[in-house]
């Protein structure tokens, strides 16, 4: 009995942050609650591991955040680097010149 609880460790889960005894050498930082669920790294909610996707940083995101936005106001596009009007194209032409000055 003694010997299981050697390799034993406490480990506060990386979602929920309840405590939960694991194994000294496993890499695994959730509870067997939370063993299917991610946080996107982008609007920091939790989210099913199978509907997350990776970003170009290797982030996982979930397929909300993925979906391609606009440039200057972060309304949904269709597709990556676009603006979603004329005035967020302005906008962002205005705000570029500003820097530049």
């Amino acid at each position: 009995m003694m010997e299981d609880l050697v390799n034993k460790e406490l480990q506060l889960c990386s979602i929920c942050n309840i405590e939960f005894v694991k194994d000294r050498y496993d890499k695994n930082e959730k509870c067997e609650d939370c063993k299917d669920i991610d946080l996107c790294m982008e609007c920091e909610e939790e989210h099913p591991t199978i509907s997350m996707v990776e970003n170009d940083y290797g982030d996982l995101i979930c397929e909300e955040c993925a979906e391609p936005k606009c440039r200057f106001c972060n309304d949904p596009v269709e597709a990556d680097m676009q603006f979603c009007s004329k005035s967020c194209v302005d906008g962002y032409k205005w705000d570029n010149y500003r820097e530049k000055c």
